[in-house]
């Protein structure tokens, strides 16, 4: 009898010994302390190649529960805000409090309307309603010529952006944010859309950012303030906010 609860008490012992969680918890800040709620929290175990995802809470808080030790990575990021990473090992339970810094640049939001109206084909009689919109959400991906400065950037944005076919069908609508950093030779690269809705819709943005012609740097030295503005961009990330609206 002894040995029989001996046995069991050997077998709860490795039991717990074996499934024991580790915790990896935390605050996440921006440049004032102000808590980021709903940011997203990515972790990777690199020897495994195993990840997850979670988002803080209303008070910038998260934890996730690990039972793997080793080596991991750790994003955080959030919408107007740059990303932070970086590796750590995880022997025991850990808390990691971080601060993000402010985007450089946050760019005027561009508004695009559609019309919830019926669709038609201009290849079919006048009183023919097409209710089906093929999905047609290719990235458009030739670049235009030119030099642009700001304001002909920012218009050539607007000018270019147009609402999907398919997404007024399917009354797809919302604000996305894109992300992206211009180079000292004033190219567009690293384009990521933040809180993104639908494919048709963050494609469209890519699209036009991959397709606007090279931007204005400004010379090195200069400020990027009011007298400035238009003369243009300086190297930096930078954040657009684009709002798709149905009526």
């Amino acid at each position: 009898m002894k040995l029989k609860i001996l046995f069991l008490s050997c077998f709860f012992l490795n039991s717990t010994f074996l499934f024991s969680q580790l915790t990896i918890s935390g605050t996440l800040y921006g440049e004032k302390n102000e808590s980021l709620a709903f940011a997203l929290v990515s972790i990777t175990h690199l020897e495994k190649d195993s990840s997850q995802q979670i988002t803080t809470n209303i008070d910038g808080e998260f934890i996730i529960e690990l039972s793997l030790k080793g080596l991991y990575s750790i994003e955080f990021e959030y919408v107007g805000y740059q990303s932070n990473s970086f590796e750590f090992e995880l022997n025991q339970d850990t808390v990691i409090n971080q601060k993000l810094a402010l985007l450089p640049y946050v760019l005027e939001e561009i508004h695009v309307v559609g019309y919830k109206v019926p669709l038609i084909d201009r290849g079919l009689p006048a009183d023919t309603i097409v209710r089906k919109v093929a999905k047609d959400c290719e990235i458009d991906s030739i670049r235009r010529k030119g030099l642009l400065k700001p304001q002909e950037a920012y218009q050539f944005l607007k000018d270019y952006l147009t609402y999907p076919a398919y997404s007024i069908s399917e009354e797809e609508e919302g604000r996305l944010y894109a992300q992206f950093s211009i180079d000292s030779i004033g190219n567009i690269s690293s384009i990521q859309i933040r809180k993104g809705y639908t494919e048709c819709l963050e494609n469209m943005i890519k699209s036009a950012l991959i397709c606007m012609p090279p931007v204005v740097m400004l010379d090195e030295g200069s400020n990027y303030g009011y007298d400035n503005y238009n003369k243009g961009f300086e190297v930096g990330e930078y954040l657009l906010p684009v709002r798709f609206e149905l009526r």
